[in-house]
Parts: C-alpha cells; structure tokens; sequence
C-alpha cells in the first residue's frame, strides 16, 4: 500500500457517504434498490441545491453539473415531479420545500448527524496523526 494515511481517509469519506446515501434511500427512494435510485437521488440534490442558493437550475444545467446525459436527466426529473419532490417553473426545477420539510423528521436528521460526526471524529484523527508523523 503507498499510503495507508490516505487509504484510511478514502475509506472514511466512501464509508460515510454511502451510510447517508442508505438513510436517504431509505426515507424517500426504497421502492426501487439503491442502485436504480442513484441517477434520481443525485438528480434531486442538484435541483435542491439550486434551489437554496437560489439559482434554480433547467434540465440543461442539471446534466452539466452533474455530467449526465440530459435524457437520464429528464427521465429523473420527471420521476421526481411525479412523486411531488419538486415541481417546475417554466424550464427551470426548484425542491418542493413543504413536501421536503415534512420527509426529514428528526429521528432522519439526528442518523444522518452521527453519521457525519463519526466520519469527522475519523478524519480528524487522521489528520492528527499525519501531523506527528
């Protein structure tokens, strides 16, 4: 192994993202197996972050950003429009915000939270021992 130090950091961020990729899944996208929901999942945190820095973004722009053909694009977005995960105006996406307020509970928050702060308990002791080493 060249370095074990960033194996171990690797390992750490792919740990964490894919325990807040199966919460997520499980909350809005369960009927299809995570797999299948990836493209649709990603598809709407795009459109969720054009959202809230206010800057909503066309199907266009959602394949850039996300380097996606604009056809599996349309395809996520109208999954997503249908399940009333967000809505359209004119040709740009916004998050449906009351419909999203009301699938992240507490209990949602309070898994994804541990998750991000193991996963930042990690991090820092590996930064800590690649700074005495």
């Amino acid at each position: 192994m060249k370095n074990p130090l960033e194996f171990a950091f690797a390992h750490t961020v792919a740990r964490m993202l894919v325990d807040c990729m199966h919460v997520i899944h499980a909350d809005a996208y369960a009927p299809k197996h995570i797999g299948a929901a990836f493209e649709e999942m990603f598809v709407s945190f795009a459109i969720h972050i054009g959202t809230a820095e206010d800057r909503p973004m066309s199907a266009t722009k959602v394949a850039g950003f996300l380097g996606i053909p604009r056809t599996n694009v349309l395809r996520a977005l109208a999954q997503l429009r249908k399940k009333d995960i967000i809505y359209s105006v004119g040709n740009v996406y916004l998050t449906n915000v009351d419909r999203l307020t009301k699938r992240i509970t507490p209990t949602l928050i309070r898994k994804q939270m541990k998750t991000i702060a193991q996963a930042q308990a990690e991090l820092a002791k590996l930064e800590s021992s690649a700074l005495t080493d």
